[in-house]
């Protein structure tokens, strides 16, 4: 498994068994439904935990940590954020949030996948903001609502009174702010084109020369030695790029060296130079005297 991946599981699993153990604590100390269900082992307590619904009516008195700011609660948001569409009918409402709360996971580890490997940052933030997502999503899979106990307030004042919320809300958020943290002051670089690990490159192919086709005409009163078909070669490469070219000059087939015309003698017959003059009578042949 890669780090990356291992990285997000860790730390969603960590926020995901958090949120889950300390709405069992909420359960057990915040409400009489184990007392009502006569549930004293640790195994009988988790079977309520998870069959529980409807606890509000059990609900104990809150516990105080710190007088006049916070405190523990136990309230069943059936809702989303601070409570919103939590009216609306339990057909339409749970499948609604069922469906938005698997959107909403797997444009996480989509959005997570594409993430550089060098921003650390993004990968925890979305770590937690999945480990939140999945701790509120497997409340509405099981209860069709949330858990939530964490009262913040200030001095019981009705306006600074911040809506109660629970483990799972506090990973949303934390991540969610990192994120924009790192929007905002964050650095950017910019992308760069990284090649593919398993691509193999192509093998290397030398040159190849290939023989054009003829392009000029031969002129039959030319010369013996200018009586060829003027041919090009050429050096292609793999890529189809040129690399060398030469011309090949190659006799054209069917023509014959044409000899320049002999001299002719007195008699109209065709003369010889070499031979000429070598016989007594023959004509034209010099004469010597003493």
């Amino acid at each position: 498994m890669a780090p990356r991946w291992r990285t997000l599981i860790t730390i969603a699993l960590l926020v995901l068994a958090l949120d889950q153990v300390t709405k069992f604590l909420a359960v057990a100390e915040l409400t009489r439904a184990f007392q009502m269900d006569q549930a004293k082992t640790l195994v009988q307590r988790v079977e309520s935990f998870v069959s529980a619904h409807r606890l509000e009516r059990l609900r104990a008195h809150p516990r105080v940590l710190v007088q006049e700011h916070l405190r523990f609660k136990y309230v069943e948001n059936p809702g989303a954020a601070w409570g919103m569409f939590g009216g609306l009918p339990d057909g339409l409402r749970v499948p609604f949030f069922f469906g938005v709360s698997v959107v909403a996971i797997c444009a996480i580890l989509l959005f997570y996948r594409h993430v550089p490997r060098g921003q650390r940052l993004v990968r925890v933030a979305l770590a937690l903001v999945l480990g939140g997502a999945l701790g509120n999503f497997v409340d509405r899979l099981l209860r069709g609502y949330v858990i939530d106990f964490i009262d913040l307030h200030w001095k019981n004042d009705p306006r600074l009174h911040w809506p109660t919320f629970n483990v799972a809300d506090i990973g949303i958020s934390v991540g969610v702010a990192l994120l924009l943290s790192h929007t905002l002051f964050g650095r950017h670089p910019a992308p760069r084109a990284e090649a593919p690990v398993d691509e193999e490159l192509p093998a290397y192919e030398p040159p190849r020369f290939v023989e054009l086709p003829e392009e000029t005409t031969p002129d039959e009163t030319a010369p013996a030695q200018h009586l060829a078909a003027d041919r090009r070669a050429v050096a292609v490469a793999a890529d189809g790029d040129l690399v060398e070219e030469s011309a090949i000059h190659r006799p054209v087939a069917g023509h014959r060296e044409v000899q320049p015309p002999a001299e002719a003698g007195d008699d109209g017959s065709p003369g010889n130079r070499a031979t000429a003059g070598t016989g007594s009578g023959g004509a034209g042949a010099p004469t010597h005297k003493e």
